[in-house]
Protein backbone atom coordinates (compact mmCIF):
# COMPACT_ATOMS: atom_id res chain seq x y z
CA UNK A 1 0.00 0.00 0.00
CA UNK A 2 1.24 3.38 -1.10
CA UNK A 3 1.01 6.36 1.44
CA UNK A 4 2.26 9.61 0.99
CA UNK A 5 1.09 13.33 0.91
CA UNK A 6 -0.72 14.68 -2.29
CA UNK A 7 2.16 17.03 -3.32
CA UNK A 8 4.57 14.29 -2.80
CA UNK A 9 2.75 10.91 -3.87
CA UNK A 10 3.70 11.05 -7.87
CA UNK A 11 7.08 11.91 -6.86
CA UNK A 12 7.67 9.06 -4.72
CA UNK A 13 5.84 6.90 -7.07
CA UNK A 14 8.51 7.67 -9.70
CA UNK A 15 11.27 7.70 -7.46
CA UNK A 16 10.68 4.03 -6.54
CA UNK A 17 10.09 2.95 -10.14
CA UNK A 18 13.56 5.08 -11.14
CA UNK A 19 16.02 2.54 -8.78
CA UNK A 20 13.16 -0.59 -9.15
CA UNK A 21 11.90 -0.76 -12.19
CA UNK A 22 8.94 -3.05 -11.92
CA UNK A 23 8.16 -2.39 -16.15
CA UNK A 24 10.49 -4.20 -18.05
CA UNK A 25 11.87 -3.09 -21.01
CA UNK A 26 10.72 -5.45 -23.30
CA UNK A 27 6.90 -4.70 -21.91
CA UNK A 28 7.96 -1.35 -21.90
CA UNK A 29 8.55 -1.17 -25.64
CA UNK A 30 5.19 -3.20 -26.14
CA UNK A 31 2.84 -0.85 -24.18
CA UNK A 32 0.20 1.18 -26.31
CA UNK A 33 -0.07 5.08 -25.41
CA UNK A 34 -3.43 3.49 -24.45
CA UNK A 35 -2.37 1.45 -21.63
CA UNK A 36 0.30 4.52 -20.65
CA UNK A 37 -2.66 6.81 -19.65
CA UNK A 38 -4.19 3.75 -18.13
CA UNK A 39 -1.82 4.08 -15.61
CA UNK A 40 -1.14 7.52 -15.54
CA UNK A 41 -4.94 7.61 -14.77
CA UNK A 42 -4.51 5.38 -11.31
CA UNK A 43 -1.52 7.23 -10.23
CA UNK A 44 -3.40 10.16 -10.00
CA UNK A 45 -6.71 8.38 -8.87
CA UNK A 46 -4.35 7.09 -6.03
CA UNK A 47 -2.97 10.60 -5.29
CA UNK A 48 -7.16 12.15 -5.20
CA UNK A 49 -7.67 9.62 -2.75
CA UNK A 50 -4.79 10.32 -0.15
CA UNK A 51 -5.72 14.06 -0.62
CA UNK A 52 -9.68 13.17 -0.02
CA UNK A 53 -8.77 10.87 2.94
CA UNK A 54 -6.41 13.86 4.80
CA UNK A 55 -9.36 16.52 4.45
CA UNK A 56 -11.99 13.94 5.91
CA UNK A 57 -9.98 13.46 8.89
CA UNK A 58 -10.41 17.37 9.76
CA UNK A 59 -13.97 17.90 8.49
CA UNK A 60 -15.88 15.91 11.29
CA UNK A 61 -14.28 17.75 13.71
CA UNK A 62 -14.97 21.33 12.79
CA UNK A 63 -17.44 23.35 15.09
CA UNK A 64 -20.47 24.04 12.92
CA UNK A 65 -22.52 25.69 15.50
CA UNK A 66 -22.60 29.13 13.93
CA UNK A 67 -23.47 27.70 10.54
CA UNK A 68 -26.05 25.81 11.37
CA UNK A 69 -27.80 28.47 13.29
CA UNK A 70 -27.42 30.63 9.90
CA UNK A 71 -28.75 27.73 7.77
CA UNK A 72 -32.20 27.60 10.53
CA UNK A 73 -32.43 31.24 9.87
CA UNK A 74 -33.29 31.58 13.73
CA UNK A 75 -31.08 31.96 17.27
CA UNK A 76 -33.49 30.78 20.09
CA UNK A 77 -32.34 32.53 23.16
CA UNK A 78 -33.52 31.61 26.58
CA UNK A 79 -34.75 33.96 28.53
CA UNK A 80 -36.47 34.99 32.34
CA UNK A 81 -39.35 36.66 30.87
CA UNK A 82 -40.25 38.28 34.08
CA UNK A 83 -36.24 40.07 34.63
CA UNK A 84 -36.95 43.70 34.05
CA UNK A 85 -35.37 45.38 32.67
CA UNK A 86 -33.16 42.77 31.41
CA UNK A 87 -36.42 40.89 29.28
CA UNK A 88 -39.87 41.06 30.35
CA UNK A 89 -43.46 41.29 28.67
CA UNK A 90 -44.79 44.67 27.54
CA UNK A 91 -48.17 44.80 29.32
CA UNK A 92 -50.04 45.93 26.42
CA UNK A 93 -48.66 43.70 23.46
CA UNK A 94 -47.26 41.24 25.81
CA UNK A 95 -44.28 41.42 23.70
CA UNK A 96 -40.75 40.86 24.76
CA UNK A 97 -38.91 43.79 25.60
CA UNK A 98 -35.96 44.79 27.54
CA UNK A 99 -32.55 45.56 27.77
CA UNK A 100 -31.42 42.12 26.72
CA UNK A 101 -33.80 41.48 24.91
CA UNK A 102 -33.28 44.99 22.62
CA UNK A 103 -29.43 43.33 22.52
CA UNK A 104 -30.07 40.38 21.40
CA UNK A 105 -32.83 41.11 18.41
CA UNK A 106 -29.64 43.98 17.04
CA UNK A 107 -27.07 40.98 17.37
CA UNK A 108 -29.19 38.49 15.30
CA UNK A 109 -30.45 41.29 13.02
CA UNK A 110 -26.59 42.15 12.40
CA UNK A 111 -25.65 38.54 12.12
CA UNK A 112 -28.42 37.92 9.60
CA UNK A 113 -30.71 35.90 11.59
CA UNK A 114 -34.06 35.98 13.70
CA UNK A 115 -33.94 36.36 17.78
CA UNK A 116 -36.86 34.18 18.58
CA UNK A 117 -37.00 34.17 22.54
CA UNK A 118 -38.19 31.04 25.08
CA UNK A 119 -39.20 31.35 28.65
CA UNK A 120 -37.14 29.36 30.69
CA UNK A 121 -37.29 28.53 34.29
CA UNK A 122 -34.03 30.08 35.81
CA UNK A 123 -32.90 26.95 38.09
CA UNK A 124 -32.67 24.65 34.53
CA UNK A 125 -31.30 27.85 32.90
CA UNK A 126 -28.11 24.83 32.08
CA UNK A 127 -30.43 22.12 31.37
CA UNK A 128 -31.97 23.35 28.91
CA UNK A 129 -29.17 24.86 26.92
CA UNK A 130 -27.25 21.88 26.79
CA UNK A 131 -29.95 19.53 25.94
CA UNK A 132 -30.43 21.83 23.18
CA UNK A 133 -33.86 23.76 24.13
CA UNK A 134 -32.16 26.67 23.16
CA UNK A 135 -29.00 28.17 21.83
CA UNK A 136 -28.12 30.71 23.84
CA UNK A 137 -29.22 31.84 27.23
CA UNK A 138 -28.99 36.10 27.10
CA UNK A 139 -31.04 37.24 30.03
CA UNK A 140 -28.84 39.06 33.15
CA UNK A 141 -26.72 35.96 33.26
CA UNK A 142 -23.93 36.51 35.65
CA UNK A 143 -20.46 34.79 34.85
CA UNK A 144 -19.87 32.80 37.55
CA UNK A 145 -16.73 30.63 38.29
CA UNK A 146 -19.63 27.73 38.57
CA UNK A 147 -21.56 28.27 35.68
CA UNK A 148 -17.71 28.51 33.78
CA UNK A 149 -17.59 24.98 34.09
CA UNK A 150 -20.68 23.98 32.30
CA UNK A 151 -21.34 26.75 29.38
CA UNK A 152 -19.15 29.25 27.32
CA UNK A 153 -19.48 33.03 27.98
CA UNK A 154 -19.42 35.63 25.79
CA UNK A 155 -17.21 38.54 26.55
CA UNK A 156 -19.03 40.90 29.08
CA UNK A 157 -21.26 43.66 28.39
CA UNK A 158 -22.70 44.58 31.66
CA UNK A 159 -21.75 45.01 35.50
CA UNK A 160 -23.99 44.70 38.54
CA UNK A 161 -23.97 44.04 41.98
CA UNK A 162 -25.80 41.85 44.53
CA UNK A 163 -28.16 44.32 46.63
CA UNK A 164 -30.46 44.21 49.77
CA UNK A 165 -33.93 45.69 49.32
CA UNK A 166 -36.07 46.59 52.42
CA UNK A 167 -39.52 47.69 52.68
CA UNK A 168 -39.47 51.89 53.12
CA UNK A 169 -39.68 52.31 56.99
CA UNK A 170 -37.81 49.12 57.52
CA UNK A 171 -35.12 48.88 60.87
CA UNK A 172 -33.10 47.03 58.45
CA UNK A 173 -29.98 49.15 57.70
CA UNK A 174 -27.12 46.77 57.09
CA UNK A 175 -26.54 43.60 56.33
CA UNK A 176 -25.73 42.90 60.19
CA UNK A 177 -29.42 43.67 60.92
CA UNK A 178 -30.34 40.70 58.43
CA UNK A 179 -30.82 38.45 61.60
CA UNK A 180 -33.37 36.41 62.94
CA UNK A 181 -34.71 37.75 59.46
CA UNK A 182 -36.78 36.10 56.66
CA UNK A 183 -34.72 36.89 53.20
CA UNK A 184 -35.93 36.39 49.61
CA UNK A 185 -34.12 35.40 46.18
CA UNK A 186 -35.17 33.97 43.08
CA UNK A 187 -34.30 30.43 42.90
CA UNK A 188 -30.93 29.48 40.83
CA UNK A 189 -30.12 33.06 40.73
CA UNK A 190 -26.38 34.27 41.57
CA UNK A 191 -28.05 36.03 44.38
CA UNK A 192 -28.87 32.97 46.23
CA UNK A 193 -24.86 31.83 45.58
CA UNK A 194 -23.91 35.22 47.48
CA UNK A 195 -26.14 34.67 50.48
CA UNK A 196 -24.97 30.85 50.99
CA UNK A 197 -21.59 31.96 50.43
CA UNK A 198 -21.68 34.44 53.42
CA UNK A 199 -21.87 32.02 56.70
CA UNK A 200 -22.31 34.88 59.04
CA UNK A 201 -25.56 36.02 57.17
CA UNK A 202 -26.89 32.51 56.38
CA UNK A 203 -26.24 30.91 59.77
CA UNK A 204 -28.14 34.56 61.76
CA UNK A 205 -31.01 33.89 59.30
CA UNK A 206 -34.63 33.21 60.64
CA UNK A 207 -35.37 31.70 57.32
CA UNK A 208 -34.50 31.63 53.36
CA UNK A 209 -37.37 32.02 51.02
CA UNK A 210 -37.09 31.06 47.21
CA UNK A 211 -38.78 32.35 44.83
CA UNK A 212 -39.74 31.53 40.86
CA UNK A 213 -39.02 35.20 40.23
CA UNK A 214 -38.08 38.45 41.88
CA UNK A 215 -41.34 40.23 41.04
CA UNK A 216 -43.16 37.64 43.21
CA UNK A 217 -40.45 38.58 46.04
CA UNK A 218 -40.98 41.73 45.99
CA UNK A 219 -44.48 40.96 46.14
CA UNK A 220 -43.95 39.41 49.40
CA UNK A 221 -42.13 41.89 50.67
CA UNK A 222 -44.16 44.35 50.04
CA UNK A 223 -46.92 42.56 51.80
CA UNK A 224 -44.89 42.14 54.53
CA UNK A 225 -44.51 38.05 54.13
CA UNK A 226 -40.29 38.43 54.26
CA UNK A 227 -38.59 41.05 55.34
CA UNK A 228 -35.94 41.68 52.92
CA UNK A 229 -35.32 40.87 48.82
CA UNK A 230 -31.71 39.98 47.88
CA UNK A 231 -31.58 40.38 43.95
CA UNK A 232 -29.07 41.99 41.10
CA UNK A 233 -28.61 46.26 41.36
CA UNK A 234 -30.33 46.50 37.85
CA UNK A 235 -33.22 45.29 39.06
CA UNK A 236 -33.56 46.87 41.75
CA UNK A 237 -32.77 50.32 40.58
CA UNK A 238 -35.40 49.85 37.93
CA UNK A 239 -38.40 48.49 40.37
CA UNK A 240 -37.22 51.69 42.53
CA UNK A 241 -38.07 53.59 39.69
CA UNK A 242 -41.66 52.23 39.50
CA UNK A 243 -42.28 52.09 42.78
CA UNK A 244 -39.85 55.03 44.30
CA UNK A 245 -41.91 55.13 47.16
CA UNK A 246 -42.55 51.23 48.53
CA UNK A 247 -38.52 50.07 48.70
CA UNK A 248 -34.66 51.07 49.53
CA UNK A 249 -31.61 49.56 48.44
CA UNK A 250 -29.26 49.27 51.18
CA UNK A 251 -25.85 50.91 50.68
CA UNK A 252 -24.42 47.45 52.37
CA UNK A 253 -24.55 44.54 49.88
CA UNK A 254 -23.21 42.09 48.09
CA UNK A 255 -20.33 40.93 45.46
CA UNK A 256 -20.12 42.71 41.93
CA UNK A 257 -20.75 40.49 39.28
CA UNK A 258 -19.99 40.91 35.09
CA UNK A 259 -23.09 39.49 32.78
CA UNK A 260 -22.67 37.61 29.48
CA UNK A 261 -24.36 35.77 27.07
CA UNK A 262 -23.92 31.58 27.26
CA UNK A 263 -23.41 29.26 25.41
CA UNK A 264 -22.83 25.46 25.35
CA UNK A 265 -18.92 24.55 25.72
CA UNK A 266 -18.86 22.98 22.31
CA UNK A 267 -20.49 26.05 20.30
CA UNK A 268 -17.42 28.29 20.18
CA UNK A 269 -18.15 29.22 16.53
CA UNK A 270 -21.15 30.77 17.44
CA UNK A 271 -20.19 32.60 20.62
CA UNK A 272 -17.29 33.63 18.90
CA UNK A 273 -19.94 35.25 16.21
CA UNK A 274 -21.59 36.73 18.97
CA UNK A 275 -18.63 38.25 20.79
CA UNK A 276 -17.48 40.03 16.94
CA UNK A 277 -21.02 41.74 17.28
CA UNK A 278 -21.15 42.73 21.10
CA UNK A 279 -17.87 44.31 20.69
CA UNK A 280 -19.24 46.06 17.20
CA UNK A 281 -22.03 47.34 19.40
CA UNK A 282 -19.34 48.63 22.75
CA UNK A 283 -17.65 50.79 19.92
CA UNK A 284 -20.47 52.28 18.12
CA UNK A 285 -22.51 52.88 21.57
CA UNK A 286 -25.21 50.46 20.85
CA UNK A 287 -24.87 49.18 24.39
CA UNK A 288 -24.69 52.41 25.54
CA UNK A 289 -27.77 53.82 23.97
CA UNK A 290 -29.36 50.72 25.46
CA UNK A 291 -28.07 50.82 28.67
CA UNK A 292 -29.20 54.73 29.00
CA UNK A 293 -32.68 53.72 28.07
CA UNK A 294 -33.59 51.07 30.40
CA UNK A 295 -31.10 51.81 33.11
CA UNK A 296 -30.00 55.48 33.24
CA UNK A 297 -26.66 54.89 31.64
CA UNK A 298 -25.14 52.85 34.08
CA UNK A 299 -23.55 49.46 34.24
CA UNK A 300 -22.37 49.34 31.08
CA UNK A 301 -19.01 47.44 30.17
CA UNK A 302 -15.99 48.89 27.83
Amino acid sequence: MITCSAAGCIAKIFHVRYNEPIITPSIKRGMTMKMMNAVFVVLLTLVLCTAASGQSKVEPGRDRSFDEIKAKGVMVIGIDDAFPPMAFRDSDTKEIIGLDADLARKTAELLGIKAEFKPIPWDKTIPRLNTGDVDVVWSGLSILPEREKQMLFSQPYLQSRQVIVVKNGSNIARKSDLTQKSVGFQRGSSSEKWIVSDPGIVNSLKDMAAYRNNQLALKDLETGLIDAVVLDEVIARYILTKKPDAFIVLGEGFGKELYGVGFRKKDIALRDAVDRVLAEMKKDGTIDRAAQKWLGGKFTVK
